[in-house]
């Protein structure tokens, strides 16, 4: 696996009359608070979902990657937890997420990558195909996202081609703290 880039998505500026703030769920300091249920997920492994997409219809790499974090900025403009960050509020002991501009402010993570192999080796690992190796070329698939310690973010995203080969495919991958998302939301 080879990184090509790593950048960071914010919410897209051109869509801030949509952003998502009910009054009862985000305070005054932008911390939206887990409910009971939401914050036995906190230091859990984060969810990775992987989705490959194979075939003529398949955009070109660069242009991929455009829309796809054109999608993203809008999204995290709508629903902003999902740019935010998880974090320990001091002063209650709860486990919060942090919407506030600072916690915002670095975007979420967008990983370029690049699959040493070809099409037929990404579909064999992607499908859970293979040997016991093939595990970790699956999990090199997905972002990472550390679950280690707050405050913390609550997505990652990463977009893989492979680099032999001429036909187009690709895998997108997302990794998400079960705390913000469930299951396949």
């Amino acid at each position: 696996m080879r990184i090509l880039a790593v950048t960071h998505v914010l919410p897209s500026p051109d869509h801030q009359t949509a952003i998502w703030s009910p009054p009862e769920a985000v305070s005054d300091d932008g911390h939206v608070k887990l409910s009971f249920m939401d914050a036995l997920f906190v230091d859990r492994v984060p969810m990775q979902r992987l989705f490959f997409y194979e075939g003529p219809d398949v955009p070109p790499f660069q242009s991929l990657v455009r829309s796809l974090k054109s999608s993203l900025a809008a999204v995290l403009t709508v629903f902003q937890p999902l740019a935010g960050k998880l974090t320990h509020r001091a002063s209650t002991g709860d486990v919060v997420v942090d919407c506030s501009p600072a916690a915002v402010s670095p975007g979420i993570r967008f990983v370029e990558a690049e699959y040493a192999g070809g099409i037929d080796d990404m579909r064999r690992v992607a499908s859970g195909g293979g040997d016991e190796g093939d595990r970790d070329a699956l999990m090199k698939l997905g972002p990472e996202l550390d679950a280690r310690q707050l405050p913390a973010p609550v997505i990652a995203v990463q977009v893989t081609r492979p680099a032999v080969g001429s036909g187009r495919a690709v895998v997108v991958a997302v990794a998400i703290r079960h705390a913000v998302t469930d299951g396949h939301s």
